[in-house]
């Protein structure tokens, strides 16, 4: 109809920029960008990860999970510190609880010094060990 005006949406679906800003920042900023620009643009901002480091932040919000942490063996063997995420969700049979594992908490190649990144000398043995605790 005249003098209607359709509605303008932006949504933002970010990754991490490694070593620099996570996925929910960079959105923000960005809504913040277009904001500036045009404050009638409907915003949504859609935190996003390709499924390693930055998995379990990008899902945090969305699945409204209880992040836990809990020492397991990191890739060298040594205990580190690794978080892990509990939620529930509602569906056709009632509410199920979920749990989320980020393998890069207990095994990411973060945890490992450059000159000691070797496949033959690492394990994911930690990322075993955070499965088994939402298992049980």
């Amino acid at each position: 109809e005249e003098g209607m005006r359709s509605a303008k949406k932006a949504l933002l679906v970010f990754d991490k920029f490694k070593g620099t800003i996570d996925s929910r920042s960079a959105s923000e900023c960005v809504k913040k960008g277009i904001a500036r620009v045009d404050p009638e643009i409907d915003v949504v901002c859609f935190p996003f990860s390709d499924g390693g480091d930055g998995f379990l932040q990008a899902l945090s919000s969305p699945l409204d999970l209880s992040l836990r942490s809990v020492q397991v063996f990191g890739p060298l063997g040594d205990l580190v510190e690794a978080r892990y995420g509990v939620g529930k969700l509602a569906g056709s049979e009632g509410e199920k609880t979920i749990g989320v594992v980020e393998m890069a908490e207990a095994a990411g190649l973060v945890l490992v010094k450059e000159h000691l990144k070797n496949p033959l000398n690492t394990t994911t043995a930690g990322v075993g060990q955070l499965i088994r605790i939402l298992a049980t």
